[in-house]
């Protein structure tokens, strides 16, 4: 005997849950509208009677049955609307509802009314259509008028988004533009010092120089890059300035377990603090010093840090020449890349010796390009 087979609901068929859950939401609509069926009618009385001279009492039940089947009448051809996500454009579909379920609930009126009473239905029939059909005019009028403005409105944002986006890139592609020739300007300086004290070193340091300018053109149009691209680049810059100061330049690494996967930081962001250590603290001193950098996760974040023990008892410079000009460019560059989520901090140690500081999201999606950059 074959096994009984369960069938597949057809496309576009509701669930049973879905079918149970609409009497459901019909009803919350009509308690949530309560205070139009008991405001509704007795208005319509006071009108009604008041120019017509009718009976108040028959009036108000002739219109409290009215209310009741047109309202109801409508709103459930809306909720049924929602749910089934029929549309019409410029919310024309809200208009249509209202004329349909003025003409179902005016023969559900009829139906109702006809079992204890008498009365002319041709007339009252075209007294509720007339009606009806005024209200479902203004509501597909004001649908229109909104879809427009809404339209409109949307245009507008989408504008002023772009604007600024183009602006932030514009911003971001100047302060690039500053720091990619301060870079080669320093690095070329360390290649004219190293010729003139060893050949050989200053070949090496030209072949390593010409990987750093590399990176710096590959990565000139991307926002933020792998961190492990970033320390490469750092080892590359540490290892020329190692061909100049030798001994003098001791290095070390603390960097976490995994703190390079799926890590992506803004290019050339920790080279400067590097340089700015080496520059104010190995440069300045005849004894050996220290530099020492730390990459570590702090919840979502990436946390980068480079501090040196070398001359330190006063604050480096921060004016337009050395490597001021670099920190306070990847000061700015992190403000407008990730806005308050980043923080960048620089001050002398007590004791001796400078700390650098910055954090930002680790950024564990894929690299955004330059036309991605977030405002």
């Amino acid at each position: 005997m074959p096994a009984p087979t369960t069938a597949a609901p057809s496309k576009g068929a509701e669930s049973p849950t879905k079918r149970a859950r609409l009497p459901a939401l019909i009803r919350q609509e009509l308690r949530e509208a309560w205070w139009i069926y008991v405001l509704v009618p007795p208005l319509l009385t006071v009108f009604r009677a008041g120019t017509s001279g009718s009976d108040w009492g028959i009036t108000y039940i002739v219109n409290l049955c009215a209310t009741l089947c047109i309202g109801g009448s409508i709103q459930t051809l809306l909720v049924v609307s929602e749910r089934r996500g029929w549309s019409l454009p410029w919310n024309l579909h809200y208009g249509l509802l209202v004329l349909l379920g003025v003409l179902v609930g005016t023969e559900l009126t009829f139906l109702v009314l006809g079992t204890f009473a008498t009365f002319d239905r041709g007339a009252m029939r075209w007294g509720m259509w007339a009606i009806g059909g005024s209200v479902a005019a203004a509501v597909a009028t004001i649908g229109v008028t909104y879809d427009r403005l809404r339209a409109h409105a949307r245009t507008v944002e989408l504008r002023e988004e772009q604007a600024r986006r183009e602006a932030l890139q514009a911003e971001l592609d100047a302060l690039h533009s500053r720091m990619n020739p301060h870079f080669l300007f320093n690095s070329l300086n360390t290649v004219a010092a190293l010729i003139e004290e060893d050949a050989e070193a200053a070949v090496d340091a030209v072949e390593r120089l010409s990987d750093l300018l590399r990176y710096t053109l590959e990565r000139d149009a991307a926002s933020t890059v792998p961190l492990a691209d970033e320390l490469q680049c750092v080892r590359e810059y540490l290892a020329i300035e190692g061909l100049r100061f030798g001994e003098r330049l001791r290095v070390e690494w603390a960097l976490d377990e995994g703190v390079e996967a799926g890590a992506w930081v803004p290019p050339l962001s920790l080279q400067p603090l590097v340089e700015n250590a080496v520059k104010h603290g190995v440069s300045r001193s005849r004894t050996p010093v220290t530099v020492r950098l730390q990459a570590r996760r702090v919840g979502d974040q990436i946390a980068l840090e480079v501090r040196d023990d070398g001359p330190g008892s006063t604050p480096r410079s921060t004016g337009s020449e050395g490597t001021g000009t670099a920190l306070r460019t990847l000061s700015e560059r992190l403000r407008l890349l990730y806005g308050e989520a980043a923080r960048f901090e620089a001050g002398v140690v007590e004791g001796g010796g400078y700390r650098a500081a910055l954090s930002m999201p680790a950024r564990l999606e894929s690299c955004p390009t330059s036309s991605e950059v977030r405002p």
